[in-house]
Formats: C-alpha cells, sequence, structure tokens
C-alpha cells in the first residue's frame, strides 16, 4: 500500500502546478524568464520537457536541452557565491564564452572565479589583504638578537615585505627620570613625603632608597634597580640591564618606532616617541613590557602591535622576542580578523593578551600536555570564525592531542560547529553565512576563512 501512494502525490503536485497555482509571476508574458521551466509556465517555454539556455529547472524534475549542461544555480552574494542545491540553471559552460545565464559563481571557468577575503592563519602567520589590497603576512612572533649592531626584522606575504631595523645593547644603563616623565611608554609618577621619595610601581607605591642602598622595583613589568633620589627637581636613579632601540630607517636617519614618551624622546609629527626601549634579564617571574611597541611606517595601513620580552639570561640565551598583541586587523572586503591573545589554561578564555609561546624559552614545559592556544577570530558583523593554535609548534591544534581537555576542533563556526583538524586533515565546511572553510594539510595552508554576509536572497528580490 506504500508503494501505491508516491505516485498519487507526483501527480497531484504535477496537477497543481500545470493548474496555475504555483506559477511564476511573470508567466503568459511571452518570454521564458529565469525561474519559468516548461513545467511551471508552458504559455511561456513550451512543452518541449527540455529547458532551454539559461532558465533553471529542478533537480530530478528538469533536464536541459540538448547542447546545454547543468550548472548550479548561484548568485554571488556580498563576499560569497549563495547556490540553491534543489536547483540548476542551463548553459553552455566550459565554451571558454561567458554567456547566458553564467557568471563567477557557477561557472568560473567561462567567467572567472569570484575573488573571495582570502585569510590564513598558521604556520605562525597570519596572511590577509589590507585595506589598500595589499596581501600581509602577521607572524605571532619575532626572534631578535641581542647585540649592538645594527639588525633588521621584516612584516610581509608575497611580493610585499616591510624592513624595520633595530639595535640592543645587554649593558648596564643608568636613567634618571622625573616626575611625570615617561618610561617604556607609561608616566613615571613620584611624590615626597615623611618617608623620603616614593614611586608608583607595578606593586603600588614603593620607597626609593637613598644613593647608598638599591632596592628591586617593577615598573611597567620590567624590573628595575632603584638607588638615589633627588627632590629638586624630583627625580629617581634606576638601573637597567639592557635597552633596544627600533626604527623604520637605518639609525644613520633613524624614524623611531612609538613606545609612547620618555626623558629621553625624539619628536615625530608632534608626537614624542621613544628612542630607548629597557629592559631586564633576570627576573623569571616577568612577562612581556606593559605597553606594546607600534610597528607602522609609510607603506603600511595600519599598525601592529608586538609587547617586547626577554628571556632569563640564566636559563637561556638572553633573546629578545617580539609577541603580537591583542588587536584588530581590517581586510580588504571589510571583515575583521581579532587576534584575542592566548589560552593558558584550557578553558577557552585568552588569559593573556599576546602570543604567549608553549615553549622551554618562555619557561613552559612541551611535554607536560598544559596545552596553550592562541585565538583568532574572523567576523563580520555577529558572524564569526575561530581558528585555534598551538602556541608549541605556531600550527592549528591538532585533534586528538593527548591531555588536550577543552577543545575538540581547530576551527568553530556557527557558534558551536566545528572542524576536528587531525594531522593530514583535508576538510571543508561552508558557514550559515555561505562563507566558506578550508582546512589543508598542516604542513600546507593550514586554514583559509572566506568569511560572508551575502543575503538569503538577491538584493531587490
Amino acid at each position: 500500500m506504500r508503494k501505491a501512494v508516491f505516485p498519487v502525490l507526483a501527480v497531484a503536485l504535477l496537477v497543481i502546478s500545470m493548474s496555475g497555482c504555483l506559477q511564476p509571476e511573470n508567466c503568459g508574458n511571452g518570454l521564458c524568464e529565469v525561474n519559468e521551466t516548461s513545467y511551471s509556465c508552458p504559455e511561456d517555454c513550451g512543452h518541449s520537457g527540455c529547458i532551454g539556455e539559461s532558465n533553471s529547472g529542478f533537480e530530478g524534475i528538469d533536464e536541459c536541452c540538448p547542447g546545454l549542461s547543468e550548472t548550479p544555480s548561484c548568485f554571488e552574494g556580498e563576499r560569497a557565491c549563495i547556490c540553491d542545491d534543489s536547483k540548476f540553471t542551463c548553459t553552455k559552460c566550459g565554451d571558454r564564452v561567458c554567456g547566458q545565464g553564467e557568471d563567477k559563481c557557477n561557472c568560473p571557468a567561462d567567467c572567472g572565479a569570484l575573488k573571495f577575503d582570502s585569510i590564513s592563519v598558521g604556520n605562525s602567520i597570519i596572511r590577509y589583504t589590507d585595506l589598500e589590497s595589499v596581501e600581509r603576512g602577521i607572524p605571532f612572533s619575532i626572534k631578535l638578537d641581542n647585540s649592538s649592531v645594527e639588525n633588521t626584522f621584516a612584516i610581509g606575504a608575497g611580493r610585499s615585505w616591510q624592513t624595520f631595523y633595530y639595535r640592543c645593547s645587554p649593558d648596564d644603563v643608568i636613567l634618571k627620570i622625573h616626575d611625570n616623565g615617561y618610561l617604556n611608554g607609561q608616566k613615571l609618577e613620584l611624590e615626597v613625603n615623611s618617608f623620603g621619595v616614593q614611586m608608583l610601581a607595578d606593586e603600588g607605591w614603593t620607597t626609593i632608597p637613598d644613593q647608598n642602598v638599591s632596592k628591586k622595583v617593577n615598573f611597567g613589568n620590567v624590573q628595575f634597580t632603584a638607588f638615589g633620589f633627588t627632590k629638586s627637581p624630583l627625580s629617581v636613579n634606576l638601573l637597567a640591564d639592557g635597552n633596544c632601540e627600533f626604527s623604520t630607517r637605518p639609525f644613520s636617519a633613524a624614524d623611531y618606532l612609538e613606545l609612547g614618551g620618555a626623558e629621553n624622546y625624539t619628536t615625530v609629527d608632534g608626537r614624542a616617541v621613544t628612542k630607548t626601549v629597557y629592559y631586564d634579564d633576570d627576573n623569571a617571574a616577568r612577562g612581556p613590557l606593559a605597553i606594546p611597541l607600534y610597528v607602522t611606517n609609510d607603506s603600511i595601513n595600519g599598525t601592529y602591535k608586538y609587547r617586547m620580552h626577554v628571556e632569563t639570561a640564566s636559563s637561556a640565551d638572553g633573546s629578545i622576542y617580539l609577541l603580537l598583541d591583542a588587536q584588530d586587523l581590517k581586510t580588504k572586503e571589510g571583515t575583521t580578523i581579532s587576534f584575542n591573545g592566548t589560552d593558558t589554561t584550557e578553558n577557552g578564555i585568552a588569559d593573556r593578551p599576546y602570543y604567549w609561546p608553549d615553549t622551554a624559552d618562555f619557561g613552559n614545559a612541551r611535554g607536560d600536555y598544559q596545552y596553550m592556544t592562541a585565538q583568532t577570530r574572523v567576523s563580520e558583523g555577529s558572524r564569526e570564525i575561530k581558528a585555534m593554535v598551538d602556541t608549541g609548534i605556531g600550527q592549528t591544534l591538532v585533534i586528538p592531542m593527548p591531555g588536550l581537555s577543552y577543545y575538540n576542533g581547530c576551527v568553530y563556526y556557527n557558534s558551536n560547529d566545528y572542524v576536528p583538524c587531525g594531522i593530514d586533515t583535508n576538510n571543508s565546511a561552508v558557514t550559515e553565512a555561505g562563507s566558506k572553510i578550508e582546512v589543508k594539510s598542516r604542513v600546507a595552508n593550514i586554514m583559509v576563512a572566506v568569511p560572508g554576509t551575502a543575503p538569503s536572497t538577491p538584493a531587490g528580490s
């Protein structure tokens, strides 16, 4: 009895369609238009039983006329192709001519591919196209040489690389900082009271000893040795373990990068810019500097923020790192890439607002199964795609990972959906907005997110 039901239903549906109850709005105008078929509008499309060029049919019901092929029924959204899997369009796709009914979505072979906002996260770098259509590559971390010799580091991708200059000295240096002066981008506050001279440090108001006594003082996440002060003008003496300078040009004509003001500063376009960044090399408990370095020049549309961190000299080689700071990056297509920082406790929250490597150089044991995960979000409005990076290797998470308790995928989308990434993953997924996610082999391009905000129906329909 069940087998007899389906032919009856099929006939019933066909009768309803041919009776005109479900006819397209323009049926009867003498033109066989898109969305009209010989079944839905025989007045315009005839009763040949096949679909003509540029017209649409339904999968499993209609067929194209001889010489035509079925191509996806799609339209170009703002940043993605939106397709209806239940329908097709009859075209001459493949003849090297972008003909009737063909476009970049349903026939890229003839019309060219629709260019998406392509963003790659992994291989220790974020790649995207900026507001000026320039491909950018922003590394998670940059290792510097601790040497007074002029060196360079570069930021970029493809054919666009920007070179920056730096020099560092591991020699001790004595500073005299005045009240309301700047040190490493932060204002220094001093006051005179019955205890002598006090300095507002990371741990609160701290009494500065006289010149015959020294005291460790933390300021801006750097440990200085304080000794001596003057009351008029009010200032303190501090000892730093070393210093670095950063510039957009060779130091023979230096254009210093901005960290904030300082007593030792230069003026660029009316701004007080720090010429010297001071650090310590024997405080194992510290993190990077509190104030990020602003890496930019006249050729970059935007500013990239990095925190400077110095290894403990007694446990490593005293190398200096620039660690990517939490920030938003704008792409050519208007999407936002948000680097949120690092989750060091496996609870889904970036508790460190910068990239923090899970390596021995940073006091972390790689084999302890306590993973550290950097979080990058690609968003357009309320929609977002999230990529999770293992900071021990700079690559997206590999699932399963021994002892990994919180994350079950390397890429998340549509709030709760995820892509379970393995060692040789070659997966793809499409979000509710038509965005496309590709997760390829971990030795190649790790993740390409194509965010889109195309509406569910064409504009004006």
